[in-house]
This record gives C-alpha cells, structure tokens and sequence, in this order.
C-alpha cells in the first residue's frame, strides 16, 4: 500500500468514527437546515463495523446522531466530533467537521462527502452503510 493509500486509510477511519474522515475539501459555509429533509437519516445510529478496500478494520462501537436542525454529532472511543451536514439527495450526505477533540491536528473545517444506503438488515434492524472512497462503514439503530 503506497503512502496516498495508507493516508485515506487513516483519515476514513477517523470522521464518523468520532475520529474517523476521508475526501478532504475546503469549504467554510455551514450546511442548510435540513428540518423538512433528510428523514430516513435523521436521528441516532451505531457504528458495528469499518472497512477498507472490502477488508474489516474494526469493530469499535461509536454513536452517531444526524439531528433535524442540520448538525450532527459522533463520539467514540475516547474521542468526539461535530459539525453541520446536508442531504444532497437521498443516498448523498456531506458533513462538515467544525468541532473535534480526537489526535491528529485534523484541520477545520473539513468536509466528507459519503454515499449511505438504509435497509434492514438480517437480524430485522434498521441499517446504515455509509461510503466515501475506499472507507465502509456500518450502522444500526
């Protein structure tokens, strides 16, 4: 794995996780209210898996809430992040990290988009899987 790879590795690991990010870009605008959008997402979730390129990372739990006034928050292990996010269109969420507490000097603000999908999963919960580049994570309610 070359230094670029072992790098959106790193930080796709990092945004949601609480620590866990991806797909840098600048961007300093928060998100637009998202009150009458955003329903299937909206509300708490917990991270079961991450993978990368297909292969699980980790099975670290973290919690992540996508509230109706456009913010969201996710903490994990020892660490925590917020921001704004805007549904793009249903399956298309980008996030804007403006607070952070995990290592690393994560540069703010910093803006992941990720593709999600929610379906049920086999043990007839609620599912989430969250994707931005080779980063996968999964989540349930």
């Amino acid at each position: 794995m070359n230094t670029k790879h072992l790098f959106l590795l790193i930080c796709a690991v990092l945004l949601l996780t609480a620590c866990n990010r991806t797909e840098i870009t600048e961007e300093s605008a928060p998100a637009e209210s998202v009150e009458d959008e955003g329903g299937d997402i909206l509300g708490s979730w917990k991270r079961t898996a991450v993978y990368l390129n297909g292969a699980l990372e980790n099975t670290s739990p973290a919690d992540l809430t996508f509230n109706a006034d456009g913010t969201y928050n996710s903490s994990g292990a020892g660490c925590a992040t917020s921001g704004t996010y805007e549904e793009i269109d249903e399956g298309t969420v980008t996030m804007v990290m403006t607070q952070n507490s995990c290592p690393g000097n994560i540069p703010l603000p910093l803006t992941v988009t990720y593709t999600y999908a929610i379906d049920e999963t086999e043990d007839g919960e609620e599912g989430m899987t969250m994707y931005t580049g080779p980063s996968m994570e999964t989540y349930v309610r």
